[in-house]
């Protein structure tokens, strides 16, 4: 096997959906994200929760909550025999290359259910229905040797920081006997992705692709969406009309997104690098203002201004402003730090005030 799978489990949603998508996203691998690296950092508190292994430095509160979560969700199975965690699985049965990690799959030999697990730290919805990422890991389980009958799969998501109606947990069970079907359309969607000029087609993978920025089909999606959008809609809808309206519109804006984040994405790197992107610059955001000295302090300070500044505690120096408190003293005992740099739209404006001091 190679250091990376070419058709990795994890892209497999987007595979199935987009073939063309593959090429496409070769050319442009995905960048390194603060989100990414907070998602591996959570993956290894699970699996050092569920081995009895030090917390990893840098976790979160919210971590160990989602690995309690975790814990709960897969500690139904701690008796079983069969139990793997953070193991490799070949998935060559569905196409060369094809490998991945599961967080954790179990094997009941009473009951002949395989059980496979992937924890989803975000907090963008990730359903279990037809979750293809699942559906791959199971094929290639199931292609094991040494595994025993089965008889139903259970594919099941662990997503603590997701509120969704269908839970925290929510999982999606295949019948044995619908097995093939599963792998064909795997093997259809390898297939496609790896021939030449397989076509990339827009839909909710768009959103999290790392060649959105460059990607034809998504341009020319949005360039329609905003034509249709502005085109004279009747005011009075059938029923069977509002629901398609409103459907397509949802499903709209999941594609706008897509692109707009991706170009988003390319836009601060280019400017990073010295690019001028005419209609848009990068802007120190403004960070909030903290006291620089005790609570206590504080209250004393405005007790002797005659203003209450405790609420308990003691409020915010925006709030001592507003209460009465002179700004300038205000200032004297806070300092304001520094916000995120964020990209904004610029007219030009920007550029005028700092060149002739308007």
């Amino acid at each position: 096997m190679s250091n990376h799978s070419r058709f990795a489990p994890s892209s497999m949603a987007r595979i199935v959906s987009c073939p063309g998508s593959l090429k496409l996203c070769e050319q442009y691998p995905q960048a390194p994200s603060d989100a990414a690296d907070e998602g591996t950092l959570s993956h290894e508190v699970i699996a050092a929760v569920y081995l009895g292994k030090p917390i990893p430095a840098g976790a979160t509160e919210e971590m160990r909550d989602g690995a309690e979560l975790w814990m709960e969700t897969v500690g139904v199975h701690s008796g079983l025999r069969s139990i793997h965690v953070e193991e490799l699985v070949d998935c060559s049965v569905i196409y060369r290359d094809c490998w991945g990690t599961p967080d954790l799959w179990a094997y009941d030999h009473n009951s002949h259910v395989l059980y496979v697990y992937d924890y989803k730290y975000g907090h963008s919805f990730v359903a279990a229905y037809q979750n293809w990422q699942l559906i791959a890991y199971a094929m290639g389980i199931l292609d094991n040797p040494l595994l025993g009958p089965v008889e139903q799969i259970v594919c099941t998501i662990v997503q603590p920081r997701n509120y969704h109606s269908e839970g925290m947990v929510r999982s999606y069970v295949i019948a044995i006997n619908s097995k093939n079907r599963y792998l064909d359309h795997l093997k259809e969607a390898c297939r496609l992705a790896d021939q030449g000029g397989s076509m990339c087609i827009t839909g909710a993978s768009c959103r999290h692709c790392p060649a959105r920025h460059v990607c034809q089909a998504l341009q020319s999606s949005n360039y329609d969406i905003a034509q249709y959008i502005g085109q004279a809609l009747p005011f009075e809808l059938t029923d069977q009309a509002l629901g398609y309206e409103l459907t397509r519109f949802n499903a709209a804006q999941d594609v706008l997104k897509a692109r707009t984040s991706g170009l988003e994405l390319e836009v601060v790197s280019r400017i990073n690098r010295g690019a001028s992107i005419p209609g848009w610059s990068m802007k120190q955001a403004q960070g909030r203002q903290k006291w620089t000295m005790p609570v206590a302090e504080v209250i004393t300070l405005g007790v002797l201004m005659g203003i209450d500044v405790s609420k308990p505690g003691a409020i915010t120096p925006k709030q001592a402003i507003k209460a009465g408190l002179p700004k300038e003293l205000v200032a004297d005992y806070s300092e304001s730090h520094v916000g995120a740099v964020e990209l904004v739209a610029d007219n030009g404006r920007n550029a005028s005030l700092i060149f002739k001091g308007e």
